[in-house]
């Protein structure tokens, strides 16, 4: 992919849920600058986007706008604003997408961990979609290329049942 816009994007944001919530800020607050107000300035929106990301409580949309910064936000203006959000869109759609299910929520920190690794050894163009599934416990499962895997404590128990019980048992008569 050779979209600069997009590659500036993805130098900060991994998951499919950052982008679109910070996408569906930019959008709302672009909305009310170039339709409901005086201000005719179409130009350096970066710190009055922060502010106002900041001002709704989303500190990590604040800092993925920072990140995206005048070369990506600057693209948009009052008259093609619904067309470059709508370009977006569809060149982020059409990128790798892993599904990736973990016991618990991750923190940014892993999440920005698990999207480098991905990037560096996958596809450098990588969306993950998170989803938290409790039965993966004590590991993770994902789909990538249309194939599901499963890493999961469960799913390995499973797999060696009968190693188990041979091995519990065997510690029984020991005892």
């Amino acid at each position: 992919m050779d979209n600069p816009l997009l590659q500036r994007i993805l130098l900060h944001t991994y998951t499919k849920s950052d982008f679109y919530r910070t996408l569906d800020v930019a959008q709302e607050y672009l909305e009310h600058a170039f339709y409901n107000t005086d201000d005719t300035d179409d130009t350096e929106h970066v710190e009055r986007l922060v502010r106002y990301a900041e001002s709704q409580g989303d500190v990590l949309v604040a800092e993925r706008l920072q990140a995206w910064g005048e070369p990506v936000l600057s693209l948009f203006t009052r008259e093609n604003l619904y067309e470059k959000l709508k370009e977006l869109r569809e060149a982020f759609e059409g990128l790798p997408e892993m599904v990736l299910y973990t016991p618990v929520q991750f923190g940014k920190e892993e999440v920005t961990t698990v999207g480098t690794w991905c990037r560096e050894n996958l596809d450098r163009n990588i969306v993950l979609s998170m989803h938290v599934e409790q039965s993966v416990v004590g590991g993770c499962a994902f789909v990538w290329n249309g194939t599901y895997h499963d890493f999961s404590l469960d799913y390995f128990l499973n797999k060696k049942q009968g190693e188990i019980t041979h091995l519990i048992r065997s510690n029984n008569v020991r005892s």
